[in-house]
């Protein structure tokens, strides 16, 4: 399922998926097309946190990124 959904992020080009051949590897980093809805989600997190109370849920912090060096170099997302 995962794959799937990475699959058609790809082909609306929001993400690039790349293969490492020896290792097998894939990895995938936003487009600039991608990249453009981080203020929107921060704004759709930010809303759940204030209103997680009233749907009874709680709402845990942002992922952070492991390597956030090497994620720069890929053009990802910078860390949050």
């Amino acid at each position: 399922m995962l794959t799937e959904r990475l699959r058609d992020l790809s082909l609306k080009g929001l993400v690039i998926h790349t293969r490492d051949s020896k290792t097998r590897s894939s990895t995938y980093c936003l487009t600039a097309k991608g990249r453009s809805l981080g203020d929107l989600l921060q704004h759709i997190y930010d809303w759940g946190r204030l209103h997680a109370n009233d749907f009874d849920v709680q709402v845990g912090e942002p992922l952070r990124r492991l390597n956030a060096e090497k994620d720069s170099q890929l053009g990802a997302l910078p860390p949050v």
